[in-house]
């Protein structure tokens, strides 16, 4: 913004001093237009003076014209950096995406093997108690059939 108004302010001068040169130049032609209808030619001092405010009018115009194209310039410019940035910022949350699907997915398999593992320790704990019962109904069967 704060360049933006630079070139502007730039190119109001640059405008202003356009105008003034070319009422310059308006006046020497004006001027010897005169003395060419009263010597019959310009002097080499106004000529050169008139050849000089063209060039310079010249150069002013092709100044006018860079401007005026440096202005979208740094606007694409910063619109190609900002594209770079989405773009940028865009891939880092197709990665961090990737990376959360990845991590939930290996949430979901944790869970299902901790469910099995619990489902087999308390199948584990069942199959001791009928162990540990067993001896005491072996050794009550035989006291039993014994006698």
């Amino acid at each position: 913004d704060v360049r933006l108004k630079k070139f502007a302010e730039e190119k109001q001068e640059l405008q202003t001093e356009v105008q003034q040169l070319q009422q310059q130049l308006k006046d020497i032609k004006t001027k010897g237009r005169k003395y060419s209808s009263v010597n019959g030619a310009l002097d080499d001092d106004d000529y050169e003076d008139a050849q000089r405010t063209r060039i310079y009018l010249f150069n002013l115009n092709f100044d006018r014209n860079n401007l005026i194209f440096t202005i979208p310039g740094e606007a694409n410019k910063l619109i190609t950096d900002y594209k770079y940035k989405l773009q940028k910022a865009e891939q880092e949350i197709a990665n961090l995406q990737a990376s959360l699907a990845r991590s939930e997915s290996q949430v979901i398999r944790y869970k299902s093997t901790a469910e099995a593992a619990e489902k087999a320790e308390s199948d584990l704990k069942i199959e001791r108690r009928k162990l540990q019962r067993e001896p005491i109904i072996t050794q009550f069967w035989d006291e039993c059939h014994c006698q």
